[in-house]
């Protein structure tokens, strides 16, 4: 017959057994924890758009003021079309003297009318000129004033015209006139090769068909100035024999002076 009571069991020591004393466990100090580096945040490297966009941008703004600029200076004017002309009124001009101009009257596509004045020319060289002019005249008259007087003080020497003319008035005249006659004579004599271009059979024009003929061109020429050689230079030696002989005479060669005027 079963019984359905608890079985309870006592529990004891086991009598040889011998307990440790409770020890505790030394403490280990603890340590600060340490400070661990902070990293420095890595740079963002530039990519190669942020590169690119501005010089693409300065490009652009470039282009933009070239074609501004080309279109306001030449692009404005021009017009395209198949079924036009232009008609343009020009005139030359052709100045009839020479000079360096001082001003211009005148600006781009203005309309002129007849007599206006376009430019001035620069009138310092015609100045002196008229100057150097006016200095001649003054002198050449001087001399005829000094001329009349010898004629009147022969006249009054009791000489006639004939004597006057051949003793007092030529030998001065032909003074004065040598150098500048010797030099129209050897002009004259060169001037003669100038007809040669009009087919004249002068010197000149000889020594060329020889030339045609003979292909020596070198060898003609040298005859040709030796032949002007020939002439002119007699001439000149002339010039100088007679104008030494009237200096012997007393006929010295006055240098024109310059009337200079006092300034008021």
């Amino acid at each position: 017959m079963s019984s359905n009571a608890p079985v309870t069991a006592e529990v004891r020591p086991f009598p040889n057994a011998k307990v440790a004393p409770a020890t505790e466990a030394p403490e280990v100090p603890v340590q600060p924890a340490a400070a661990t580096p902070v990293e420095a945040p890595a740079k963002k490297k530039r990519s190669v758009r942020s590169f690119l966009l501005p010089i693409i941008a300065a490009g652009l703004l470039s282009a933009g003021a070239w074609y501004g600029y080309n279109y306001w200076t030449d692009g404005r004017f021009m017009i395209s079309t198949d079924d036009a002309y232009v008609q343009a009124d020009m005139a030359f001009i052709s100045p009839k003297i020479s000079g360096y101009v001082d001003q211009v009257k005148v600006i781009e596509n203005q309309q002129v009318k007849a007599g206006d004045p376009l430019l001035v020319v620069d009138d310092g060289d015609y100045r002196i000129a008229v100057a150097q002019a006016e200095a001649q005249i003054a002198t050449l008259s001087k001399t005829l004033d000094r001329i009349d007087a010898q004629t009147e003080a022969a006249r009054a020497l009791g000489l006639g015209d004939l004597q006057t003319m051949v003793l007092v008035i030529l030998p001065q005249a032909l003074r004065t006139i040598v150098p500048s006659l010797v030099g129209q004579f050897v002009w004259l004599i060169k001037g003669t090769s100038i007809i040669s271009l009009l087919g004249v059979p002068e010197l000149m024009h000889s020594g060329k068909v020889i030339i045609e003929r003979t292909l020596r061109g070198f060898e003609v020429m040298i005859i040709i100035w030796l032949l002007y050689t020939s002439i002119c230079y007699p001439l000149s030696v002339l010039g100088r024999y007679v104008e030494s002989k009237l200096q012997l005479r007393g006929y010295a060669n006055t240098k024109p002076t310059t009337i200079v005027e006092n300034p008021v």
